[in-house]
């Protein structure tokens, strides 16, 4: 008898073709046990092998009987709701994935082993991205799934609002948010923004904040509104191409934008300054700072510092030229020693006062006096020196820019000698040997970390 007449003969008062849920509980029905506890096992995950030990059977025997279930079990369905795979085609369209609330609308709500096994004869299988299986998702081709998910990842940063239409352009599901919020990711949301990538969650919030805005904004204005430190801000918007700082008033706009104000060219006074002397070089002073402030118009105290840099230097007839050329590098002048420094008799040891800070904790360099720099000899910039830290164990460095001078790479020292934020310490620095030590600088009963 064929499954046709078959499932003619024991389909029940009120059943219809449309009814999917209940004929795949029939289809389930018409095996026998033995291919139905199969079914069960397999389609919970185990092994082959793992279903052989279990119900005494060989692994080949395993996959025999499974085969024949299956498609005994697909014969029937087929045979008893022969539009099924038509219907299923209309709902999903030309989407790459079904939702649960898809399948309902063709009766494959019900859950359990028969309704994994009438999907898959349906060709649809689990959702499975970045290593995690997604539950309440389907999808008959799950590479071209993998491939356009990565591509709607590929495009943040994007407003919230935008989620959906560039998952229908995608042949995703609208309701691709659910999708994301299950798997980990590269991508994260922020609530009243948008989709922004973890790698960049900083510098993507402020470009989605600033397009929400439509205009320029200052610093200040876009810290507070994302909760972040201003400084940090300011310097991710700094160093990425996608932002352009309005002079002379320093507000923050959209590269893409595209204002006549933005100073879009250059990065920094120092950037300037070498352009103008590769261009026009050799030059007096007096022009070469008024050609600086008319392309990038800051204050004439930051294009002073710029004279520090190792590239800038003067000419045997007191021009300003590119050192790459001939001209002599300027070295500063000693600048006056301040309070929280100190210098032995003999010069061999110079110790520094420090407060430990947030930047320092995170990791970030801290600004000192130029007299740190310029006393161990880094007269020019950008330079910098290493020591070898022994007390703890590290390395610090000090470093000459060409605005400031900065120390370095003591978190983990900081960190190991269990000082937090208002701690004091005391940098030691041998310059002879190119060796440091850190100590705790606190006044006794008045240190923050032993007062916590």
């Amino acid at each position: 008898m064929s499954p046709s007449d078959r499932a003619s003969r024991s389909r029940e008062p009120g059943a219809s073709d449309a009814d999917g849920a209940y004929d795949a509980d029939r289809a389930w029905k018409s095996l026998d046990n033995r291919g139905r506890k199969v079914l069960q096992l397999r389609y919970s995950g185990n092994t082959l092998d793992a279903v052989g030990k279990t119900i005494g059977l060989t692994r080949e025997r395993v996959r025999q009987l499974q085969k024949q279930a299956e498609t005994q079990f697909a014969d029937y369905l087929t045979a008893i709701t022969p539009g099924l795979k038509v219907r299923l085609a209309v709902i999903a369209g030309d989407r790459c994935a079904l939702t649960d609330d898809d399948l309902a609308e063709i009766g494959y709500a019900t859950d359990g082993t028969a309704r994994l096994v009438a999907l898959h004869t349906l060709g649809l299988s689990t959702v499975k991205l970045d290593g995690i299986v997604v539950n309440g998702w389907w999808t008959p081709e799950p590479d071209v799934l993998r491939k356009q998910f990565n591509e709607l990842i590929d495009q943040a940063p994007f407003l919230e609002e935008e989620l959906s239409a560039r998952a229908e352009r995608l042949k995703l599901p609208v309701t691709v948010e659910a999708l994301l919020e299950q798997v980990d990711s590269r991508i994260l949301f922020i609530r009243n923004l948008g989709w922004v990538r973890r790698s960049r969650k900083s510098r993507d919030a402020a470009y989605l904040w600033l397009t929400t805005q439509g205009e320029p904004r200052t610093g200040a204005e876009i810290a507070a509104a994302l909760g972040m430190k201003e400084l940090i801000i300011r310097e991710t918007m700094r160093r990425d191409p996608g932002f352009a700082q309005i002079r002379p008033e320093g507000n923050w706009a959209l590269s893409q934008w595209n204002l006549p104000s933005a100073a879009m060219s250059y990065m920094s006074a120092t950037d300037v300054v070498v352009d103008i002397l590769r261009d026009r070089g050799p030059i007096s002073l007096q022009e070469l700072f008024a050609e600086a402030r008319r392309l990038y118009p800051v204050g004439s105290w930051r294009y002073s510092q710029t004279l520090s840099d190792s590239r800038i230097g003067l000419t045997s007839s007191g021009l300003y030229d590119l050192t790459e050329r001939g001209a002599m590098a300027i070295a500063e002048s000693e600048p006056p020693r301040p309070g929280n420094m100190a210098e032995s008799d003999n010069g061999r040891i110079i110790a520094v006062k420090l407060t430990v800070n947030y930047e320092l904790l995170r990791g970030s360099g801290i600004n000192v006096n130029r007299w740190l720099t310029w006393s161990l000899g880094l007269r020019t910039a950008p330079t910098a020196r290493r020591f070898e830290l022994f007390d703890p164990p590290g390395e610090v460095a000090i470093r000459r820019n060409t605005g400031t001078s900065q120390i370095s790479s003591l978190r983990a020292a900081v960190q190991e000698m269990g000082l937090v934020d208002g701690c004091v310490v005391i940098l030691v620095l041998r310059p002879d040997g190119n060796t440091a030590s850190l100590k705790h600088g606190c006044m006794a009963g008045l240190c923050p970390a032993h007062l916590l």
